[in-house]
Formats: structure tokens, C-alpha cells, sequence
């Protein structure tokens, strides 16, 4: 047909998805344009437009104008010749993954759309699961589809009315889910979690949505209010997983498209009530022309734009304005088709306003904070990229205000807000446009020009005190304790974990919760579990003693005598006897040998205790032990399935040889096949512990513990600190069922009696004895190293493993390691 090779490589490269009468018309449009040579290098802009909206990101890689530039015009320089191979390949992978999903029965749209989604890099099983997900969205606000339009959607042709018919098909097949009803913790946590359509959270402003009724679980009831926000359009299993560590809390998720003229798709999880929430006033504008009334007299008729996609963290260069204007300049008065989309896919991509004939340009600076809720020139006094960069990954002020605006009857007098990755201050503007006195923030903030935004709009605008750390891994359980005890506690605990791995945009390091940006996270878990336990002591005292008058309602809405009644059945007390001390403890360290739960029924659960023993070289320096242990330690924020990781050096000598320890808690055996084959696991083994250890042995076994959130990931204050005790045993092949029975069921009970003195205990037959040697296995955790020595050293231990235990065994091996807080750096 008279094509260059060039052109229709380029063509395919821009828009591979199209059918060949949509390649022809811009084949056709590319050739029309690009044969002006006035028109110059516009031609290259010319592609057909993609669904921006689904890729909810902040995070584009590259912060330079310029730079982005060079993205948007990547093939602009150069004829692309040099990787039409490589791109043919590409496009060769690409089809055979379609077809791989399409012979499983998916239509060929939805298996384009997946690979849009989850990147070519993606295996055929996670781009089924995401169209599952897409399919599963929604049904929870089906009913209210009408009443709020996706203009995006319609704009592109995909019809809403044939996509909740699918999804309304699909429900009896895979289930549905509403936002009321939390997500059991069963060990699901790699599922994918169903996003509703449209996403409006469980309320808005409007009368149109009735409010969902939702019930916390108990682990979340309790002072401080927290309230945690990430992006919406996360990897699969990300939300569960945050859900899983935030006490098992549905998450909300809302499209701040019905607050303001932006799309801004967000999931929050919190503690807060949702019954009487009220908007801040008066309500920002939900259209581009009643946002920026000027820019409709030069806005043509074929873009049917309302409301803006996410804003981004940069911009559309010059480069790219001036070729769209060239474009549109050479066309006429009305541009051919195939030059609309072209130009309606960038207007799309990057927020570009008209502001001139045939001229766009993108948002200023101001008009953004404008659109998030900011007050005007909230940023101003750094560079515009600077700008761009934090107004990019902050929080939409109106959608955070409507939902802390219940806390505004809750705190009349004051709150004091503790600020994990603060940004730009947009929880404490959203606190201040409802009303709320911040008496003291504690702000985290690692950037240096966000801090700078935020002090000088706190003392523009506050009277309070603000205290700014740079890096949350400063925040210790130790200072946490000093800063509660100085400003008697938190009321609100806020934030957002930096979004880079989860956000779709990025397409090379969307590595979800593992990423080394994203795997900031388990920092908010971490400091925010520490802010409970500490306050939990607090709340010890009577109720009248340490709730004001004024905070009734926060009393009433935690339920404060019932919070309490759950605390304590989990903490230990220690009273002062006239002997020795005791240690007064409600929770259930082992079940009975009947099988019953000792000490009334408690609720178990069961987990895969999975224990590591190395021997180190001799010649092992500090720091490569701690390089060793740092790693190990961390992989519980690198991999799912891991619950707790304890660890440390072996105290004494051994006949094995063995010096130092790690056990590992999954909740199922599959989840420990998966740890050990991961990449990332043999990774820390050949560069970690290898290098400096020359033998390793591992012990599985299946055991029991209390199904509650602190025993179980092994959280808290009991768990900070002790010492490990791992009991290790060989029965000989003689011994008869009866007598190993009894010794088992003699151990259990000896334990039972040192209650007291015992954090936890697991005992169970090993899974792996072939390979490991041992058939049984006991761990038992102590408070500390006088503990662990009363029960060791005591005479009843004695004769019980002379009586019961010497006589069956072939062989046994007793350990134990000092528990510090390791691994505080996430490798």
C-alpha cells in the first residue's frame, strides 16, 4: 500500500492493539501529517488513546521536565531501527499471552486491558486474576451506577451497562463482597481484593449513597483513631496484606472525582466512625469548567473531557504543547480523527487544559493545589518541579476532610495528631479546614522541601506544637514511650506509606509491598502497634480517671469498658507477693493433652513453626553477623506468608555445632515451600549467609496458638524482648506410643504450671524429621533470662526429663538465644 517500513513498525508500536482499519487510519493520518514540512517532528505524537485512568499513579521515575518530555517522545530522535527486532519479540510475547488467556475463555479486550495493567513482564496466572478482579468489582455498588457516571469510561466507548451485566453474570462464579463486611483473616492474603464501581467508599456528601453499616473487630477498638491511606489500583494481594497487618479493617475505597474535578482513586483503612460525616465548606467544584471557568471558550467540541485524570507527579513538556499545536494548526478547523485521538490521548495522559486556539497547557502549580484542596500557594518558595513532584503524592484535602470530620465533635478541645510520611501536610490542612485545634503534631517527613511546606504553613496558621523527624526509623519504641508520656498519648494516627512500587504508572518497580519504597509500610504498622500497646497501659486506670468529660464520645464509640475486658485478657500483670513474683496471665500457652484449650475456651489457630539453625564461621566478623541476621530478619517485610521471624546467636556450645537460630512463623506448610524456593530468599542465602556460615539444618512442625492478633504475629510488648528456648528430640525407634504420649502430655503440663513465666509455647511433631533428624520440637518463649533459668534449672524440669523423656530418647538438643530488636534497617 505504499507504507515505509518505519512507519508502520511505528505505528504498531503506538498502538499494537488496534484492529487493521484503525492502523490504516493512522497510518493514513501519520503519512497526511508528516508529508507538511512545516508540521516538522509533530507527526510523531500521533497515537491512538489509551485508558490513562486505569494506571492511578504518582510515581513516574523520572522528575525532570525534560526528561518526562523525552518519554512522551521517545521515537521523535530517531527512525527506531535499531530495536524493531527487539519490539517485533515484544509484540510476539504479547500475542501469545493473549491468546493463551483467550483460549481459556476470556475475551480478547479484557486480556489486552490486563496486560495493560500488570505489564508485559506478567505471568499468564496473574493477568487471569486481574480480570478477575475487574470482573468481581463493583457489586457492592451496582445499584448506584446510575447516579454516578464514569464520564472517562463513556468517553472511550466502553459501555458501564455491559460491564455490570458481565459482572452481575459473574458474581454466582466467583462472589461478591461489600465494603460493610470485613475480610476474614483465613489465609487468603494473596487474593485479590475486589474494587467496587463506582468507588464512592461508604458514604458522600450527597444524599444519593446511604451509609454502610460495618462492624470493627475487637483488635481494632481502642485509642488511638488511625487512618491509613495508598493508592486504590495496587498489585494483587497488596490490600489484603495491608488489611491482614491493620487488624483485618475492609478497606474504603474512594475516587475523589465526586469531591473535586479530579480522579484520584484511593483506598483508606481506619478506625474511625462513618456515621455523621459532613463536608468541609463550601464544596470545590467537580468540573473543569467550574474549576477553570476561562478555559471553555477554547474548548473544542470533540474533547469531552469534565474532570481531569490523577494528578501527576510531572508534567507535559513544551515540546509536546507546541506539536499538538502544530498538529491542530496544519488540520484546519476540524481536525481528522485520527488527529483528535492522537490529541485527546496526551490531553488525557497529562491533564492538559485549552487555553488557546488549538493551544494547551498543563496545570500550573496553584490550579493543582486548587484542585486537592490546598490553599493557594501552599507550595510556593521551591522549584516547580519540586512542586509538581509533592502536590503529586499528596493527600485530596476534601475527600481526607470529609472523613475525619467526625473527630470535630469528638475533640473540642484539642487532639494531638501523630504524622507518619507527612508530605506536604495535608492530613493537618484536612484537620484544620474542619475545625480541629491540633494541640501537637509529631510529623515524619523525609523530604526536606515537604517539611519546609509544612512548617510554614503551620506557622502561618497554628498555635500548636509541631516536632518534625526526618526519618521514621528514628521513631523507636523508646521515643514513642517519651512522647506519650510527654504529651499524654495520640488521638489521631495519620498517614500514608510511599506509594512507587504499588502505583501503576510504574511499570519497571511495580513491585507491590516488596518494594524498597513501598515496604515503608510495615514502618506505619509497626509504629502504630507500638502507639497501642504503650496507651494500653494508659487505659489500665478507671475510665473516669483518664477520659475527660469533654472526650465522652470518644469513650462511648471505642466502647471503652469492653476494649479494656479484651486488653487484658491478652497483657500480663505483675503484682508484688510476699515470696517471689507472680505473673497473672489469661492467655493459653498450650492446649491440654485431651485436646481441650487449657484455661477455658480460647479460640485457636493453627500455624508452621519453621526454625533454622547455622553454623557461622569461626572467623565471623560483627558486622557480617549483623548483615546476616539484618537480612533474615527483614525478609518478613520482603515476602508474604511470613507472620513473625525471630532470631539470634546461640548462648552456649552444642554437640551440633549450631550457632546461631531462626525460627519462622507461616500460617500454612505451602507458604514455607514458597519462602524457600523464592528468588529472593536464595538471594539472601548466597549473598547473606553462605559466604559466612558452612552448614545449616531446618525443623518444621505444626502447632496451635491463640487466634488474636498480638500472639499471633507475635507482637507487643511481651514479645520485644526474652530469651528462645527450642527443645529438639529424637524418640528412639523402640519406644512405645503410650510412653511418648506421656512424656509429651508431662512437658505441656509442666508448662501450664509456669504459665506465669512463660510469653508462649509451641510444641508439635516435626514435618521434615528425615531430613532434620528430630522428631519432636518444642519452643518456648520466656520475658527474660531469669525466667528461662527457673524453669531450666528447676527441679521439676529435672525430673521430668529423667523420668518421662531420658528413657525414650535417642538424642536431644537444647538451645537458647538472647531476643534484641534486630533488622531495624529494611534491606
Amino acid at each position: 500500500m505504499g507504507f515505509t517500513k518505519e512507519m508502520v513498525l511505528k505505528v504498531i508500536k503506538e498502538n499494537g492493539d488496534a484492529d487493521t482499519e484503525q492502523l490504516l487510519e493512522l497510518l493514513l493520518t501519520y503519512q497526511a501529517i508528516g508529508s507538511d514540512p512545516s508540521v516538522g517532528n509533530c507527526s510523531a505524537s500521533v497515537r491512538a488513546p489509551q485508558i490513562v485512568e486505569e494506571s492511578d499513579g504518582e510515581d513516574d521515575v523520572n522528575w525532570d521536565e525534560d526528561a518526562a518530555a523525552g518519554n512522551c517522545d521517545r521515537g521523535t530522535d530517531s527512525d527506531g531501527s535499531g530495536d524493531d527486532e527487539g519490539f517485533l519479540q515484544e509484540m510476539s510475547q504479547k500475542d501469545e499471552k493473549i491468546k493463551s488467556i483467550v483460549s481459556m475463555g476470556f475475551p480478547e479486550d479484557e486480556a489486552k486491558m490486563a496486560i495493560t495493567r500488570c505489564g508485559l513482564d506478567a505471568s499468564v496466572e496473574v493477568l487471569v486474576d486481574s480480570i478477575y478482579a475487574s470482573e468481581t468489582a463493583g457489586n457492592a455498588y451496582s445499584a448506584n451506577l446510575s447516579d454516578y457516571e464514569d464520564t472517562e469510561s463513556i468517553s472511550f466507548g466502553r459501555k458501564k451497562t455491559k460491564f455490570m451485566e458481565g459482572s452481575q453474570k459473574k458474581r454466582k462464579r466467583y462472589g461478591s463482597g461489600s465494603q460493610g463486611n470485613p475480610v476474614p483473616f483465613d489465609g487468603s492474603h494473596e487474593e485479590p481484593m475486589p474494587l467496587p464501581n463506582p468507588m464512592v467508599g461508604f458514604s458522600l456528601p450527597s444524599d444519593r449513597v446511604r451509609p454502610v453499616h460495618r462492624t470493627l473487630p475487637d483488635q481494632a477498638f481502642g485509642p488511638p483513631f488511625f487512618y491509613y491511606e495508598n493508592v486504590a489500583l495496587a498489585p494483587k494481594g497488596v490490600w489484603t496484606t495491608i488489611s491482614r497487618f491493620l487488624y483485618d479493617i475492609q478497606p474504603e475505597f474512594v475516587d475523589s472525582k465526586f469531591f473535586c474535578a479530579a480522579a484520584r482513586k484511593r483506598g483508606y483503612i481506619h478506625n474511625l466512625p462513618i456515621e455523621n460525616r459532613s463536608p468541609v465548606l463550601p464544596l470545590p467544584p467537580k468540573t473543569i469548567y467550574e474549576a477553570f471557568p476561562s478555559t471553555k471558550m477554547w474548548w473544542p467540541s470533540w474533547d469531552p473531557r469534565r474532570q481531569f485524570n490523577c494528578l501527576q507527579t510531572c508534567v507535559a513538556s513544551a515540546k509536546l504543547t507546541e506539536r499538538i499545536r502544530c498538529s491542530l494548526s496544519n488540520c484546519g478547523d476540524t481536525p481528522s480523527p485520527g488527529v483528535q485521538k492522537c490529541v485527546l490521548d496526551e490531553c488525557r495522559k497529562w491533564n492538559l487544559v485549552w487555553v488557546g486556539k488549538n493551544k494547551v497547557a498543563p496545570l500550573e502549580p496553584d490550579e493543582m493545589e486548587f484542585l486537592l484542596g490546598y490553599p493557594r500557594n501552599h507550595t510556593r518558595g521551591v522549584s516547580r518541579t519540586e512542586r509538581y513532584r509533592a502536590l503529586g503524592n499528596s493527600f485530596q484535602v476534601d475527600t481526607v476532610a470529609y472523613h475525619l470530620s467526625v473527630l470535630r465533635n469528638m475533640f473540642p478541645n484539642g487532639m494531638n495528631v501523630l504524622s507518619l510520611f507527612s508530605g506536604i501536610g495535608g492530613a493537618e490542612v484536612a484537620l484544620h479546614r474542619i475545625g480541629v485545634r491540633m494541640k501537637t503534631v509529631v510529623s515524619i517527613e523525609i523530604s526536606e522541601v515537604n517539611r519546609t511546606v509544612l512548617k510554614s504553613w503551620w506557622d502561618q496558621t497554628q498555635t500548636g506544637t509541631l516536632i518534625e523527624i526526618a526519618d521514621v526509623q528514628n521513631l523507636t519504641a523508646e521515643r514513642i514511650q517519651s512522647l506519650i508520656r510527654r504529651y499524654g498519648g495520640f488521638d489521631l494516627v495519620i498517614g500514608g506509606s510511599p506509594c512507587n512500587n504499588l502505583a501503576g504508572s510504574n511499570r519497571h518497580h511495580r513491585d507491590g509491598l516488596e518494594g524498597q519504597q513501598s515496604a515503608l509500610f510495615y514502618h506505619y504498622f509497626r509504629i502504630l502497634d507500638s502507639v497501642k500497646t504503650i496507651m494500653s497501659g494508659m487505659m489500665l486506670m478507671p475510665a473516669s480517671a483518664q477520659i475527660p468529660h469533654a472526650v465522652d464520645p470518644v469513650a462511648r464509640f471505642f466502647g471503652l469498658h469492653r476494649w479494656r475486658t479484651v486488653q487484658n485478657s491478652d497483657r500480663r500483670f505483675r503484682l508484688r507477693g510476699p515470696s517471689r513474683k507472680v505473673v497473672l496471665s489469661t492467655r493459653s500457652v498450650l492446649g491440654s493433652s485431651n485436646g481441650e484449650p487449657s484455661g477455658g475456651l480460647v479460640k485457636k489457630r493453627k500455624i508452621v513453626e519453621h526454625i533454622i539453625l547455622l553454623r557461622a564461621m569461626p572467623n565471623i566478623s560483627d558486622a557480617e553477623e549483623k548483615d546476616m541476621l539484618d537480612y533474615l530478619y527483614t525478609s518478613q517485610y520482603q515476602m508474604r506468608g511470613i507472620l513473625a521471624v525471630s532470631l539470634g546467636r546461640i548462648e552456649d556450645p552444642n554437640t551440633e555445632n549450631f550457632t546461631h537460630a531462626v525460627l519462622m512463623r507461616f500460617q500454612q506448610k505451602d507458604d514455607i515451600a514458597k519462602f524457600q524456593s523464592s528468588p529472593y530468599y536464595s538471594k539472601i542465602l548466597d549473598d547473606h549467609v553462605k559466604p559466612v556460615s558452612y552448614g545449616s539444618v531446618s525443623v518444621d512442625f505444626e502447632s496451635e496458638v491463640e487466634d488474636d492478633i498480638i500472639p499471633l504475629f507475635r507482637r507487643g510488648e511481651d514479645f520485644n524482648y526474652g530469651v528462645e528456648f527450642m527443645l529438639l528430640i529424637s524418640i528412639l525407634e523402640g519406644a512405645s506410643r503410650d510412653s511418648v504420649e506421656d512424656a509429651l502430655a508431662s512437658l505441656q503440663k509442666l508448662i501450664s504450671q509456669y504459665t506465669s513465666f512463660i510469653v508462649q509455647a509451641t510444641l508439635g511433631c516435626c514435618l521434615n524429621n528425615m531430613d532434620s533428624g528430630y522428631s519432636h520440637v518444642a519452643v518456648i518463649r520466656f520475658p527474660s533470662f531469669d525466667d528461662f533459668k527457673l524453669f531450666r534449672e528447676g527441679m521439676e524440669y529435672k525430673d521430668m526429663w529423667a523420668s518421662k523423656f531420658h528413657p525414650i530418647v535417642e538424642k536431644s538438643l537444647e538451645l537458647h538465644f538472647t531476643v534484641d530488636p534486630v533488622g531495624n534497617q529494611l534491606m
